[in-house]
């Protein structure tokens, strides 16, 4: 299981315009998957099919690609799509938090 924590920074985002929505009461934003080797496109397809509106989207490294639905009126959460190529290497970490796995603080 992976855990993601985004925070907005600055500018206008999806993540933004939710804290703005709920008056910064922490929520859950997005649940994320992937989809077993479905072609990306075909998963986008599959989501507007549906009737459910790309918010965001867009590929990390060139590589992985992501796409955010909103899904919150029917699910009560917004759903992200990723695909991850199966010669993918995650970047060197730029930093830990609370300190490196392994390592006691």
């Amino acid at each position: 299981m992976v855990y993601e924590v985004i925070q907005p920074v600055s500018g206008p985002s999806i993540f933004q315009k939710c804290l703005d929505k709920h008056n910064d009461t922490p929520e859950i934003y997005h649940i994320a998957y992937d989809m077993n080797g479905i072609p990306f496109v075909d998963r986008i397809k599959e989501f507007e099919k549906r009737a459910f509106t790309m918010s965001q989207g867009g590929s990390w490294m060139s590589k992985n690609h992501f796409a955010f639905f909103e899904t919150g009126d029917v699910t009560g959460t917004c759903f992200e799509t990723y695909e991850f190529p199966n010669d993918w290497d995650y970047p060197e970490t730029e930093e830990w938090f609370p300190h490196p796995p392994g390592e006691n603080a």
